[in-house]
């Protein structure tokens, strides 16, 4: 009977292993969600004017560019792979599909691409009210980014092809 046990154990907890998102930061969850909680609102409370929205759009890139570099503690350089993953999309994508002359829709897209992380990672990391609140408020951000591109006429693209190698499981807070 124990060793029945013993060898059910490893496959039930290879199992949920496997089932666990990954991402490519360490823990990539707690990351992720620290520096975007600092943004809520952000978007869901702008003003409409393209300016405004521009101007913010491009601080808070530049925030979060910055906030997820200083962090470091990635052992696979997850913070690095996230932001060159989604700088390469948004240009890659803007050369095919965006005339732009100025970078709203870059910074819109990029800050959308943060938001979306977030709430995948802060929906992963726990079912409990806590987490599942922080995964909406990020989705409520997202959703604004799009709103507001749409209002403006910019154009926002969706990133949802994050980097996966040298990955490290999501833990929980």
């Amino acid at each position: 009977m124990s060793s029945l046990l013993l060898s059910f154990f490893p496959m039930v907890f290879l199992i949920c292993c496997n089932a666990m998102p990954k991402f490519p930061c360490c823990p990539g969850s707690q990351q992720v969600v620290a520096v975007m909680s600092k943004y809520i609102d952000t978007f869901s409370s702008a003003d409409a004017d393209k300016s405004t929205v521009c101007s913010t759009a491009k601080n808070t890139v530049d925030r979060i560019k910055s906030d997820l570099s200083s962090r470091g503690g990635c052992p696979s350089g997850g913070e690095a792979q996230i932001l060159d993953e989604i700088d390469r999309q948004l240009k890659n994508i803007a050369k095919m599909e965006i005339n732009y002359e100025d970078e709203c829709p870059y910074n819109l897209g990029f800050a959308g691409a943060m938001f979306d992380l977030a709430a995948a990672a802060a929906g992963h990391a726990g079912t409990d009210t806590k987490w599942q609140n922080m995964k909406g408020q990020f989705e409520q951000e997202s959703h604004a980014i799009k709103a507001i591109g749409q209002e403006l006429n910019i154009t926002v693209t969706d990133v949802h092809d994050f980097p996966r190698t040298k990955m490290c499981q999501v833990q929980a807070m």
